[in-house]
């Protein structure tokens, strides 16, 4: 596996719940900016607020992507890797038809997350 890999599957690892939270958070400052938004008259943070909620709303969807997806994967590895040697091997064979998939969703969440931020210091 490439170092790439290698990384996302220790990422991926986590506990759901983590990009669960990451969701949350994200939906709940989309809505709390989305109230300051609709009350402000300056068309020019209008705007660069309104794209910055755009963002984070859709990061909000798929931090919930990601752990809705991964969850099969970990309840498989919670069960099979008492009894192994090489937890990595199996984490990543349970994922490699996936990965990909899982990487562009971890990356676009990334980005958009940072995109969002990086808006509201406009």
């Amino acid at each position: 596996m490439s170092l790439v890999q290698n990384i996302y599957s220790a990422f991926f690892r986590l506990n759901n719940n983590a990009f669960t939270f990451l969701s949350g958070i994200f939906i709940s400052t989309a809505v709390n900016f989305y109230t300051t938004v609709s009350f402000s008259k300056e068309i020019m943070l209008n705007f660069t607020l309104s794209l910055a909620i755009l963002f984070m709303f859709i990061s909000s969807l798929l931090w919930l992507i990601l752990a809705i997806t991964l969850q099969p994967f970990q309840d498989t590895f919670k069960k099979t890797h008492n009894n192994l040697l090489n937890v990595q091997d199996l984490w990543l064979e349970l994922i490699n038809k996936k990965i990909g998939n899982l990487i562009f969703i971890t990356n676009t969440a990334i980005a958009l997350s940072i995109m969002s931020f990086i808006l509201i210091r406009i």
